[in-house]
């Protein structure tokens, strides 16, 4: 199939997120109708805030929110090992916001917020315990997916978040993560086997390997019936996009990507395209668009540098973007900017 290349310069003066402490700008999470941002702030000093700020559009709308836990002993924003981030939007409920989050001295686990209400502990640790990570939700929204280091190397949990009934859907002495279900119940997850990543399918309780081979195979996510996840097989850090199928059949979607910090493939609102940044010096300031069939591949031109960590919505009929990236060759902190897209991918 023949791949059309396609330059997209569009280099405008659409928003820069204000941000109101040091460090690098990372992992933008968008609300499912685009009126809010989720992102981290990382000092690389031990301290990782995670900031909520309403959006319309391109333009950000008053100031930033940090996300504070209610405890005696630290809050966000306070110097005490305070690591906050991968937070989820839920699907449904408008505002409620879940994230990882640990201080110093205590486990990871995952707290749920409103935007008009404190943080509180998910899943309490007599439920279970151990350190809890790369959280999920379900198609539906009802349950959260989470892997917890209490068993084997990491085992994957779905807990039901009205009922608060928790299953373990797998068990091993390896590490599992990375979780994602599709809407007919099937699960894809990572993992971990003799030092590499590879990419499952759990279905009922049959358990296929579909992706694996040299280096690591992390992150997938569904698009329709296929998972994209990423892939450094060819070794070091080089890291490419992937598509597989429930066969195995494989394809490569892009190449020399820029490895985002915390998340996984990003997939436009119709699912047919993924967007990523390149770690080639002379593409590196533009974002990249493929899609999933491999037919096509466009790039919007930003005027900044290493750029990544792409993010796409779709809100009030645009297609927004947002993604983070130096403001030039030897800028101190990475930035957050949201641009409107929606020329682009049509």
């Amino acid at each position: 199939m023949m791949i059309v290349l396609l330059s997209l310069v569009h280099i405008s003066s659409a928003a820069e997120i204000p941000l109101s402490s040091s460090g690098h700008a990372t992992n933008p999470v968008w609300s499912t109708d685009g009126k809010r941002l989720a992102y981290e702030i990382n000092d690389y000093a031990g301290q990782i805030d995670l900031f909520t700020i309403a959006m319309d559009g391109e333009s950000p709308q008053g100031s930033a929110n940090i996300v504070k836990l209610n405890i005696a002993t630290s809050s966000f924003g306070g110097p005490t090992g305070v690591v906050a981030g991968d937070p989820i939007w839920h699907p449904q409920q408008k505002g409620m916001l879940f994230f990882e989050a640990s201080y110093t001295g205590s486990k990871t686990r995952i707290y749920m917020t409103r935007l008009s209400s404190p943080p509180r502990q998910l899943i309490a640790e007599g439920t279970v315990g151990g350190d809890l990570s790369w959280g999920t939700l379900t198609p539906d929204g009802n349950s959260l997916l989470f892997t917890s280091d209490i068993s084997g190397g990491g085992d994957i949990f779905k807990f039901e978040i009205r009922g608060q009934q928790v299953v373990q859907l797998t068990s091993s002495e390896d590490s599992e993560m990375a979780p994602q279900m599709h809407e007919d119940g099937r699960l894809t997850y990572s993992h971990k086997n003799s030092g590499g990543e590879d990419i499952y399918i759990l279905t009922g309780n049959n358990s296929q390997l579909i992706a694996g081979g040299d280096g690591d195979q992390t992150r997938p996510v569904w698009v329709q019936d296929e998972v994209v996840y990423f892939s450094n097989e060819q070794g070091g850090e080089t890291w490419d996009i992937r598509k597989v199928n429930s066969s195995g059949q494989m394809k490569k979607i892009a190449a020399e990507i820029r490895l985002p910090f915390r998340s996984s493939p990003s997939i436009s609102p119709d699912k047919k395209w993924v967007a990523y940044g390149s770690v080639n010096p002379e593409k590196s300031d533009k974002i990249w668009f493929s899609k999933v069939d491999g037919s096509k591949t466009v790039f919007y031109e930003t005027g900044l540098v290493a750029c990544g960590e792409p993010s796409l919505i779709e809100s009030d009929g645009r297609i927004l973007l947002a993604f983070t990236a130096l403001p030039a060759e030897g800028s101190d902190w990475r930035k957050l900017h949201v641009r409107d897209v929606t020329d682009k991918l049509r």
